[in-house]
């Protein structure tokens, strides 16, 4: 039996600038189903880990720089790292405290029809960084959102979970680059930056997409083949370490049945993605999805094969690269996962 522990990453509380502490945020993600999440104030690690309301807390930190650029997520870290300008510097200090580190919403829009400023990632020595915020789900939707007038507005609060949101392609490209550039997995996450903004206009005042609304959009989901353990601990460093190998795929809710299942083989070891295989005359890749939808297979960061309108997929692979997929259902985006590496027979290193 497969579990599938859904979790969502980039979460603020009252202790930076969200509206909910963790209390609420728990109990909302409860009722949400979730089964997992990362606290990740701004600049803070306040948040005390733990199992709240049956979900499993674990606490990050996203740091912030004041020119409001570079803001990188710190995931797996003992200690909270002092804000700095200089991104070299708290990705070291990351590395030496055994962390992993995420840029995100780094494609943020530069041409908005709002007052909210931009924060993109502009810092171009990606070698220390070990993964990337593909799908910020807030972000994308503030990139969209139009305050011309009351009646603008409405619409977005109102409606704005039924637009289109899913992936940047220039995200999905640097991401590309990141692997292509390095033998190891670098992974992607899908991020909801969740405040809990409260809307305050005349008399008017009320939450703009509260928790459990957003825990019901981009999730990230760990297979397993056993629960989360009850050792809080020991369940804390399987969720950061399937994270950091790319065990998980990044799914939106408001599409489609839940239930998508991933894996590769060759002649002798069937593994998630994520992980590496050798290359024989026997490798594939299997989808298994819960309704037809649009199944692509990425190698290298470019289009390899595709399956329309289909709920399974088996695609041979003969050649070494990482591939990953992307799923997309009536042609907008549901399901994106982490690469999986194919290696020649005796191959030392992955170039």
């Amino acid at each position: 039996m497969t579990y599938f522990l859904k979790g969502a990453i980039h979460i603020h509380t009252t202790c930076s600038d969200g509206s909910g502490d963790i209390n609420e945020i728990s109990r909302s993600a409860k009722r949400a189903g979730l089964d997992w999440l990362i606290i990740t104030d701004h600049n803070k690690m306040e948040v005390k880990e733990g199992i709240y309301n049956g979900v499993y807390v674990l606490v990050g930190e996203e740091i912030s720089p004041s020119s409001d650029t570079n803001h990188c997520m710190a995931l797996g870290l003992r200690s909270n790292i002092d804000n700095t300008e200089n991104p070299e510097e708290y990705l070291f200090e990351i590395k030496k405290q055994s962390a992993m580190s995420c840029i995100c919403h780094p494609h943020e829009s530069m041409n908005r029809k709002n007052p909210y400023k931009p924060i993109r990632w502009e810092y171009d020595d990606l070698r220390l960084v070990d993964g990337v915020e593909i799908w910020n789900y807030f972000s994308n939707w503030t990139d969209l959102y139009c305050d011309k007038n009351v009646m603008s507005q409405a619409f977005y609060y109102l409606f704005g979970n039924f637009l289109k949101n899913e992936p940047k392609k220039d995200t999905l490209a640097l991401w590309d680059r990141m692997n292509i550039s390095s033998e190891n997995i670098k992974f992607a996450i899908g991020g909801l930056d969740a405040h809990k903004i409260m809307f305050k206009k005349f008399l008017f005042k009320f939450p703009v997409y509260p928790y459990y609304i957003m825990f019901k959009t981009v999730v990230n989901v760990i297979p397993s083949k056993e629960k989360l353990s009850e050792n809080f601990e020991e369940a804390k460093r399987f969720i950061l370490n399937s994270i950091k190998t790319g065990r998980h795929y990044i799914i939106d809710l408001r599409r489609g049945t839940f239930g998508a299942e991933f894996s590769a083989h060759n002649k002798d070891y069937a593994c998630l993605f994520g992980e590496a295989l050798e290359l024989d005359d026997d490798c594939a890749i299997t989808v298994s999805l819960p309704e037809k939808a649009d199944i692509r297979l990425i190698k290298d960061g470019l289009p390899w094969l595709c399956e329309r309108k289909k709920n399974r997929a088996v695609f041979r692979i003969k050649y070494p690269g990482k591939y990953r997929v992307e799923v997309y259902l009536k042609s907008k985006g549901w399901i994106f996962t982490n690469p999986i590496r194919f290696t020649e027979k005796g191959e030392a290193k992955w170039i």
